[in-house]
C-alpha cells in the first residue's frame, strides 16, 4: 500500500476538512502580516531611499520566508512532506536475526575494545555503538561484563563469562 492513501485512509473528512480550514487561516494571517508588514515599512521612513531599499529587501526576504513556511503547512496539511523517509518494520525473522548480529557486533567489539586497552569500556558509545535505548551494558567488575539488546519482540543477552562463539553457535542453532 502507498504511503499517501495510508495517510488518507487514517484521517476522517471531518479531520481533513478542519486541518485545510487551519491551513487556509495561517495563509489569511500571513498575507495579513505582510501587509501590516509593508504598512510599517512605508510609515518608517518615507524620504530615505537608502533606508527604503534596505526595507525593500527585508521585505522580500520576510515574504519568502513566510511563503516557505505556508508552503511547508500545507505539504504538512496534505501529508506530503519532502524529505520523509519511511523506514519499515523488519519482520520476526528479520528482527530476531538483527538482534543477534548487534548483540554479536557489540561482544566483538567489547572484547575488542579490551584487548586493546587493558579495560572493559565505561560505554558502548565508547566501542562505536550507537546511543540507543534498547542497549543495557554493565560491567560486573574488571573482567565480566553482561550486554542485552532489546528489539521488542526479541530480547538477547550475553555475559561475558560464556565463551562468544560457543554462545552464538547455541542462539544460532535456535534460529
Amino acid at each position: 500500500m502507498k504511503r499517501d492513501s495510508l495517510q488518507e485512509n487514517d484521517l476522517s473528512m471531518p479531520e481533513q476538512k478542519e486541518k485545510r480550514t487551519r491551513a487556509w487561516t495561517i495563509a489569511g494571517e500571513v498575507m495579513k502580516e505582510i501587509s501590516r508588514q509593508n504598512e510599517r515599512a512605508d510609515a518608517f521612513d518615507r524620504t530615505s531611499r537608502v533606508r527604503k531599499g534596505q526595507t525593500a529587501v527585508q521585505d522580500v526576504v520576510f515574504v519568502l520566508s513566510m511563503l516557505s513556511c505556508l508552503i511547508l503547512t500545507g505539504l504538512n496539511v496534505t501529508g506530503k512532506m519532502p524529505f520523509q523517509t519511511i523506514v519499515e518494520t523488519p519482520s520476526g525473522p528479520e528482527l530476531e536475526q538483527m538482534t543477534y548480529q548487534t548483540l554479536n557486533f557489540a561482544v566483538r567489539a567489547i572484547d575488542a575494545w579490551r584487548g586493546e586497552h587493558g579495560r572493559l569500556p565505561r560505554s558502548l558509545t565508547e566501542v562505536g555503538a550507537p546511543a540507543d535505548p534498547r542497549w543495557t551494558y554493565k560491567v560486573i567488575d574488571a573482567d565480566r561484563y553482561t550486554v542485552q539488546f532489546e528489539a521488542t519482540p526479541f530480547s538477547l543477552a550475553y555475559d561475558s563469562i560464556s565463551d562468544p562463539d560457543v554462545f552464538f553457535a547455541s542462539v544460532r542453532g535456535r534460529q
